[in-house]
C-alpha cells in the first residue's frame, strides 16, 4: 500500500495510489499525519484505518503533478514538530567516497579513515541479534520540516554552499504517540542532499554539509519493506541525462539493520517528544560526486525505487544573491518597524513600497495605496503611491527599445528567462506566501498551491517555447515548371506583437498576476511586458515583480522586458492601453472595468486587442436521470464547488437548471442543509464584499425568486455569507437581470417545467467560460439536444464535473464568447494562450542567408514544419 499526499483547499489531503494514473482521496482531513493518529488511537493498523476512509472520487496521478499540489506524504502543521536527521557510512559506496575525500584508501590499513573504522565497525556489529544492542552508526541533524521540499518542487541552494549533491535514499518516517513511544509509519524514498565539497574540506564539517535542503516521497510505503532494493540516480541537464547510476539499499545492501539505526536514533529523550514526527535518513550507496560531477542551477535529480513507487524529482535553485545577515541588539534603541526594514532571508529586501520600471525602482508621487487584510481589517504596511503619465511613458518606452532584441532571442535563451523567474520566485520562500495570506485572506494552502500553479505554467511555456511549435512554420516551396503560371517560394512563420499590458485579477494573487498566465504567455511569446498592479495585493505584486526583475538581469536581458506600475485609480491603467507602443492588453476582472479599458483599446489610432475576462455565471444542467439516482450527492458537490474560496472564483456555478418534480426537491433540500453547515470565508476586498451583499440583496429582493437558505454570517468584517435562490424558467427568460453574476459564493437555481423549457434557458443565456452536465446514460438524448446549443454559449463544457478547477494543460480553453471574455477566439490558461500574443509574416521569394532561421532550408531548428502540405516531423 502506498499514500500520496496533496494540496487540497482545506489543506494536506491523503490519497492512495490505486495505480501509476490514478489515486484515490482518503477522506480524513489532516492528511497522512491525521490517519496515522487514528491507527494509534484505536489500535488498528494503518491499513484497515485508510480502507474504511476511501472515498468514491479518483483523481489523475499527473494532473496533481502538473498542477504543483504534491506535497511529501506526511506533513505536520508545526514544523518545530517534525525533525529530520540521518545516519551516514551505512553502505559501501558513500565509505569509499568518504574515505578517498580524506586522503585515505579503503585497503590501506596503516592509513585507515575515521570514516574507514566507522564503516567497518558497522560491518561487525551493526547487525546485532533481535534484543541486543549493536555498534553506534555515525549520525547528524538536518533540521525540523522546514528544511524539507515536495517532490517535483525546486532544492534551493544557499549563496554560502560550495556544493550541492544529491544522496540517493531509504526514508524511515516515525510518529510518536502521547506517551512519547515512536510507530513506524513507512519509508519512502529520499534525497538527502549535502554539501561535500565543504565535507571534503574538513571531515568536521559534516555537520555544516548536512544542513542543507532535501526531499523525500512522492509515495509513502506502508507494509514489510523488501530487504534488498534496487534503483537508479540519475541528474538531468537542459533535458538530458548528465549521469546516471544504479544502486542498491535495504537491509541486506547496508552495513547495520534497521532496527539498529532506530534504537540508536531513538534512544535520545529529544526524539521521543510526545507528537512529534521523525522522518530519518538512512545513507546512500551512490554519490556523482564520486565521479566529478559539479551541479549546476536548473539541474534535475531522479531517483528512482520502483518497490516504493513513483520517482523522486527535484531541480536545484542556486540562490545567487547573498543574504545579508545584520544581529539587532537589544541594548540599543530600536523602530516597531526595524523587522520590516531588516533584510529578509534568501537575499530578499523588506517590501519599499516602489514601481519597478526596467531594472530600477521607482517610487511613485501620485495617491498611495495600502493593502488591507481581508479576515481582520488590519491595514498592511508600507504603502505604495501611484505612478504618473511619465511612469508609464517611460515603462512603455523601455518596453519598445527591449521588444526587437527580446523577440528574436533564441529558443533556448527565452526559455531559460522563464524558468528564471520561476527559480527566482520559488526562491521567495515563505515571505511571498505570509504576504499573500495576509493581502488576500486566503488560506496558506491554497496560497502555496497557487504558487506551484503559477511557476509550473512559466516552466511548461519554457518546454512551449524549446518545442517550437507555436512559430507554425509553414514552407510551400518554388514551383518554377508549375503551369499555366510558376509558384515563387513562399514561407510563413508567428512573430510577436509587441509590448503587451497586463492587468492582475483580484482573486488569484498570484496565478492572474504580475507572474500570471497572461504575463507567461506573453514573455513566451516574445513580447516585454508592462503590468499594472491590483491594488488589493501590492506587497504580493511587488515581491513577484522583483523576482522576474531578477531573471530579466541574470538572463542578460534589456531591461525593458518587465515593468511594473501601480495607482490607486485608473490613469495609469488607462494610459497604458492608450499608449501607441502597447500592442495587446490582457485583463482579468469584472465587466464594466473590462469593458471601458476595450474601449479604448478599440478608439486607439491603431485598434489593438484586449484580451479580457469578465463575466460568467458557469450554468450547471443537472438532467432528470442523474438528478433522480444522484440528487442528494449532487446537491452537496454543488454547494462545495459553489462555497470553494467563498465562491470568488471566475468559474463559480452561479446557475443550476433542472426540471421541477421530486428529484429536483431532494437536491434543493440537499445543497441547502450543506450549505448551513458551510464555514464562513472572508472575501478578498472591501469592495468586493460591498458589491457581494448588494448583489444578493438585489436577488433576494426580486419578486420572482425564493430564498432556499443561508450559510453562516460569519464573524470578520469583510466575510461572505453564502446563499442559495430559486426561481422559474419563466421568470428567467422574461429577466435579463437575472443572469447577471453575483461575485461570491450565492447561485440560483432555475426550476423548469419540462425540456423545452430546458433548452429555452440554453438558448437565453450570456456568453460563459463554463457549462456544465451533470448526467447518466438516460440523459444523453438530452444532452445531445444541448451540446449544440452549449457549444455556442460557452468555451468549456464538462460532463459529470463542477467547473471551479481548470487545469493549465495544452487542450484547456479558459474563454467564452461575450460577456464572459472580449474574444471567443482566444484562452487565457493553456498553452495555447501563447497565440494571443503572435500573428503570422509570409516570406515571398527571400534569398536563403535572408530568411529567418526557423524558415531556412535546411531546418536548423528541427521543428516540425508543414512544408507542401506535409509535416516534415
Amino acid at each position: 500500500m502506498r499514500l500520496i499526499q496533496y494540496q487540497s483547499v482545506h489543506g494536506p489531503k491523503a490519497a492512495l495510489v490505486e495505480s501509476a494514473a490514478q489515486v484515490r482521496p482518503i477522506e480524513l482531513a489532516g492528511g497522512t499525519l491525521a490517519l496515522a493518529r487514528q491507527a494509534i488511537a484505536t489500535g488498528q493498523s494503518l491499513a484497515s484505518v485508510i480502507e474504511g476512509l476511501l472515498g468514491d472520487e479518483t483523481l489523475d496521478y499527473d494532473t496533481l503533478v502538473a498542477a504543483g499540489e504534491l506535497l511529501p506524504p506526511i506533513t505536520h502543521p508545526d514544523p518545530a514538530h517534525c525533525l529530520v536527521s540521518g545516519t551516514g557510512l551505512t553502505h559501501p559506496g558513500s565509505v569509499d567516497t568518504r574515505a578517498a575525500m580524506h586522503g585515505g584508501a579503503a585497503a590501506d590499513e596503516a592509513n585507515l579513515t575515521d570514516s574507514m573504522r566507522m564503516f567497518r565497525m558497522g560491518i561487525e556489529g551493526g547487525k546485532p541479534e533481535p534484543g541486543a544492542v549493536g555498534v553506534q552508526p555515525e549520525w547528524f541533524y538536518k533540521g525540523d520540516s522546514r528544511c524539507v521540499i515536495a517532490p517535483e518542487q525546486p532544492i534551493p541552494v544557499p549563496s554560502f554552499a560550495r556544493d550541492a549533491g544529491e544522496e540517493p535514499e531509504l526514508v524511515g518516517v516515525y510518529l510518536n504517540d502521547d506517551r512519547g513511544r515512536p510507530w513506524r509509519i513507512g519509508y519512502a524514498i529520499g534525497n538527502e542532499c549535502s554539501d561535500h565539497v565543504t565535507e571534503r574540506h574538513n571531515q568536521l564539517w559534516l555537520a555544516h554539509s548536512k544542513l542543507r535542503h532535501c526531499s523525500f516521497g512522492p509515495e509513502l510505503f506502508i507494509g514489510e519493506l523488501p530487504a534488498s532494493l534496487t534503483g537508479t540516480s540519475r541528474i538531468v541537464r537542459d533535458g538530458r541525462t548528465l549521469w546516471e547510476r544504479p544502486f542498491a539499499t535495504g537491509e541486506a545492501n547496508m552495513s547495520h539493520s534497521l532496527a539498529n539505526l532506530e534504537y540508536h536514533h531513538f534512544k535520545y529523550v529529544l526524539f521521543r517528544r510526545p507528537g512529534d514526527l521523525n522522518l530519518h535518513f538512512f545513507g546512500t550507496a551512490t554519490l556523482s560526486f564520486a565521479e566529478g560531477i559539479e551541479t549546476r542551477d536548473g539541474d534535475r535529480f531522479e531517483i528512482e525505487l520502483p518497490a516504493l513507487g513513483r520517482m523522486l524529482r527535484n531541480p536545484l535553485a542556486f540562490v545567487r544573491e547573498p543574504p545579508l545577515l545584520h544581529i539587532h541588539s537589544l541594548s540599543a534603541r530600536h523602530g516597531s518597524d526595524a523587522h520590516e526594514r531588516a533584510p529578509q532571508a534568501g537575499g530578499v529586501m523588506a517590501l519599499e513600497g516602489t514601481q519597478l520600471i526596467g531594472q530600477q525602482a521607482v517610487r511613485g508621487s501620485q495617491a498611495s495605496i495600502a493593502a488591507v487584510n481581508p479576515a481582520t481589517g488590519e491595514q498592511l504596511k508600507p504603502d505604495w503611491p501611484g505612478g504618473t503619465r511619465e511612469d508609464v511613458d517611460r515603462a512603455c518606452r523601455l518596453a519598445w527599445e527591449a521588444f526587437d532584441r527580446y523577440r528574436e532571442t533564441g529558443l533556448e535563451e527565452r526559455a531559460r528567462f522563464l524558468e528564471s523567474c520561476a527559480d527566482e520566485i520559488e526562491a521567495l520562500g515563505d515571505e511571498l506566501i505570509e504576504r499573500a495570506v495576509a493581502e488576500s485572506g486566503l488560506a496558506e494552502g491554497r496560497i502555496t498551491g497557487e504558487r506551484g500553479r503559477t511557476c509550473n505554467q512559466l516552466r511548461m511555456f519554457a518546454r512551449v517555447v524549446r518545442a517550437g511549435e507555436w512559430l507554425d512554420v509553414r514552407v510551400d516551396p518554388a514551383l518554377p515548371e508549375r503551369s499555366p503560371m510558376p509558384r515563387l517560394d513562399h514561407r510563413q512563420r508567428h512573430i510577436a506583437l509587441g509590448p503587451v499590458a497586463v492587468f492582475g485579477a483580484s482573486n488569484f494573487p498570484l496565478a492572474f498576476s504580475v507572474a500570471g498566465g497572461d504575463t507567461a504567455s506573453a514573455l513566451a511569446a516574445g513580447c516585454p511586458v508592462v503590468v499594472k498592479a491590483h491594488p488589493a495585493h501590492p506587497g504580493t505584486c511587488e515581491l513577484v515583480g522583483r523576482a522576474l526583475q531578477r531573471a530579466v538581469g541574470k538572463c542578460g536581458l534589456p531591461e525593458g522586458v518587465f515593468s511594473l506600475l501601480y495607482d490607486s485609480g485608473f490613469e495609469v491603467g488607462q494610459a497604458l492601453v492608450a499608449d501607441p507602443r502597447i500592442k495587446a492588453a490582457g485583463f482579468t476582472g469584472s465587466r464594466k472595468g473590462g469593458h471601458a479599458l476595450w474601449q479604448i483599446a478599440q478608439q486607439r489610432d491603431e485598434p489593438i486587442p484586449f484580451y479580457a475576462e469578465m463575466s460568467s455565471i458557469n450554468p450547471v444542467f443537472a438532467l432528470p436521470q442523474a438528478l433522480e439516482t444522484q440528487g442528494e450527492e449532487l446537491g452537496r458537490a454543488f454547494v462545495n464547488s459553489l462555497n470553494l474560496g467563498a465562491g470568488q472564483f471566475c468559474t463559480n456555478p452561479g446557475l443550476l437548471i433542472a426540471e421541477q418534480g421530486a428529484a429536483l426537491d431532494r437536491f434543493v433540500e440537499s445543497a441547502g442543509e450543506a450549505l448551513k453547515a458551510t464555514t464562513a470565508q472572508a472575501m478578498l476586498t472591501p469592495g468586493i464584499h460591498e458589491a457581494y451583499g448588494q448583489s444578493q440583496s438585489r436577488l433576494a429582493g426580486h419578486a420572482g425568486v425564493r430564498e432556499i437558505a443561508r450559510g453562516p454570517q460569519g464573524g470578520g468584517p469583510h466575510t461572505c455569507q453564502p446563499a442559495l435562490f430559486l426561481t422559474t424558467a419563466q421568470e428567467l427568460l422574461a429577466d435579463q437581470s437575472l443572469q447577471e453574476e453575483v461575485f461570491g459564493a450565492t447561485s440560483l437555481i432555475i426550476e423548469c417545467r419540462d425540456t423545452s423549457e430546458m433548452v429555452q434557458v440554453a438558448e437565453k443565456l450570456e456568453g460563459q467560460l463554463t457549462a456544465s452536465l451533470q448526467m447518466e446514460d438516460a440523459d444523453l438524448d438530452q444532452a445531445r439536444r444541448l451540446l449544440s446549443i452549449l457549444e455556442r454559449k460557452a468555451g468549456r463544457i464538462l460532463a459529470n464535473g463542477w467547473p471551479t478547477g481548470v487545469e493549465v494543460c495544452d487542450a484547456m480553453v479558459h474563454g467564452g464568447p461575450y460577456p464572459s471574455t472580449s474574444d471567443s477566439r482566444t484562452t487565457s490558461v493553456g498553452t495555447a494562450a501563447i497565440h494571443r500574443f503572435l500573428r503570422p509574416v509570409c516570406y515571398q521569394n527571400l534569398p536563403d542567408a535572408l530568411r529567418p532561421e526557423a524558415t531556412r532550408e535546411a531546418n536548423p531548428l528541427g521543428l516540425n514544419r508543414l512544408v507542401d502540405g506535409r509535416r516534415e516531423g
